[in-house]
């Protein structure tokens, strides 16, 4: 049992130092502060069955200032879209409830077996919610497209459905999961339709500024990570990872989804240094966001090596010198 909570105060002015009568609050005292309980309970190890369950209740609650900037201090575009926001209701409290809960079966000595359940929200965060005027502020993306929140977004819930093996001998182990994850009110940037928007955008450099809306969605797909001994010295391990994005209520595919990749490590181990040849296989990724305007990627791969050499003189403490070569082959990939 438990209860924890994060308080977030975020202001951030945009200024130009050309003109020191310029401005622009891109936040202005913008909350978001979250409150949580949960509980949490498993099973004890050491039997055939095994399990886990879980429960939070958030509460997530957000506010902030009026904002302005130097453009709206004119008639325009920019006036009316400070004036809209700042006469919306922006004070936004989500109730939000998380569950889990994992099932698990040992067969004998061989393999054990896992049915997973999970509820999970996600409330808006404050770019997605708060961003007035269309800016390249695109919560992590850096996309090169400008976007606008809306005050009135819905949280995020998604229902997920997994099943797992767990294989595991003195010599290899296999752990494959296979999930389903469907998401109602799942947040991105759509085109956006208001002509304001539109006016304002295209005044700056882009026509087609996007917006964040609630969309439906559904992830797919499948984690398979494995490894072999090779003898007392060498090892070789990897894994596959593979996921399919798309939207439920057009005919699209979700932004920024990684296509089909994986990754095989080499490893010899001595008893005081190690060193591992590490490939990265990435396949061609076709399956973009139209909404988005997402650009198809090639497949690439790209070699690693990795070493490892620790102290064994000095006794009780462990200190570890590492090498990290990374693209050893000065591969170009996008």
């Amino acid at each position: 049992l438990g209860t924890d909570g994060h308080l977030a105060d975020n202001t951030a002015d945009i200024l130009s130092p050309d003109n020191t009568s310029f401005f622009v609050n891109n936040f202005n005292d913008s909350r978001r502060d979250r409150f949580g309980v949960y509980a949490e309970w498993s099973l004890p190890a050491g039997t055939d069955w095994g399990g886990e369950l879980g429960l939070r209740l958030n509460q997530v609650r957000m506010d902030t200032d009026p904002v302005d900037a130097t453009p709206a201090r004119r008639p325009g575009g920019v006036r009316v879209l400070r004036d809209r926001f700042n006469a919306a209701d922006r004070s936004q409290r989500d109730h939000n409830v998380d569950l889990v809960a994992i099932a698990r079966r040992r067969l004998g000595q061989g393999p054990s077996l896992e049915l997973g359940f999970a509820r999970k929200t996600r409330s808006p965060s404050q770019q997605e919610r708060y961003l007035w005027l269309p800016l390249e502020s695109t919560a992590g993306l850096a996309d090169g497209k400008r976007y606008v929140g809306d005050v009135g977004l819905r949280p995020e819930v998604s229902y997920q459905f997994e099943f797992g093996l767990d294989w595991s001998e003195a010599r290899y182990q296999f752990s494959p999961r296979i999930f389903y994850r469907r998401v109602e009110d799942y947040i991105q940037g759509i085109p956006a339709t208001d002509p304001v928007v539109i006016a304002v955008s295209t005044a700056s450099g882009d026509p087609n500024p996007l917006i964040f809306a609630n969309v439906e969605a559904v992830l797919w797909g499948v984690d398979m990570p494995w490894g072999v001994r090779l003898g007392d010295r060498w090892r070789l391990d990897g894994v596959i990872s593979y996921v399919r994005g798309e939207r439920r209520d057009i005919d699209d595919d979700l932004f920024r989804i990684a296509p089909l990749n994986g990754r095989l490590a080499l490893r010899y181990v001595r008893s005081s240094w190690d060193l591992s040849l590490e490939s990265l296989l990435y396949a061609a990724q076709d399956r973009v966001s139209r909404t988005n305007e997402e650009t198809p990627s090639a497949g690439y791969g790209i070699l690693n090596l990795r070493g490892n050499y620790r102290f064994p003189w000095l006794r009780g403490r462990e200190v570890r010198l590492q090498l990290d070569l990374n693209n050893l082959l000065d591969r170009d990939y996008r």
